[in-house]
């Protein structure tokens, strides 16, 4: 399964960590890590590789959108539970 899961480009728990990220969460519906959620702009990263793709298209359609309305673009980024590390 360790393959498989290498294969489709998730990030496990323990590299979440390492990296900064802090807690689960979602945006735009997509399994998510996040990290500094007190910050103003916290950081994300999807959990599986092919996320980030549909990640970088919402952002890219939130950006757009605030360009021709003239709005502030506003990312919906869901937080939940915080990572428990395994052991």
């Amino acid at each position: 399964m360790g393959l498989l899961f290498k294969l489709l480009g998730y990030m496990p728990t323990t590299q979440a960590i390492e990296c900064g990220f802090t807690h689960h969460g979602e945006m735009y519906g997509i399994p998510c890590w996040v990290g500094d959620v007190d910050a103003e702009g916290p950081m994300v990263a999807a959990k599986w590789a092919p996320g980030e793709l549909a990640i970088s298209v919402g952002h890219w359609f939130i950006g757009f959108r605030a360009d021709v309305t003239g709005a502030e673009p506003m990312f919906r980024i869901g937080i939940g539970e915080p990572i428990k590390p395994c052991n």
